[in-house]
């Protein structure tokens, strides 16, 4: 192995190279609208007990354009940072785009499932 090569692979184990170590800087979710759908699921669900079948119908749709607008915002996101990539940033501000791309996962996975 060359020395360039140990050097690089002692970078990818060092933690405090990507900022790991760092706290991320979010306020709890990666999508800070998701609170306009959830008090209007809240809204959805008070209507249950009278109009089951309605409540849950809109419940779907509701959950429908939440994901298409998930999706939709972080198509945007994404094509911002590649553009961020593409025109030359330099190492500081790619390493932001790896932290963001890092708390989208670590959102993700912190996502419970139905």
């Amino acid at each position: 192995m060359s020395d360039t090569q140990k050097e690089t692979e002692e970078m990818r184990a060092n933690p405090e190279v990507m900022g790991r170590t760092e706290p991320l800087e979010t306020d709890g979710t990666i999508w800070p609208e998701m609170r306009k759908f959830k008090q209007r699921f809240n809204d959805i669900q008070s209507e249950f007990i009278e109009e089951p079948r309605a409540a849950v119908t809109k419940a779907e749709q509701l959950i429908e354009e939440a994901v298409d607008h998930i999706a939709k915002s972080m198509r945007e996101e994404m094509r911002r940072m590649h553009g961020d990539v593409e025109s030359g940033a330099d190492t500081e501000k790619l390493r932001l785009i790896m932290r963001k791309y890092r708390a989208f996962i670590e959102s993700l996975e912190n996502r419970h499932a139905a």
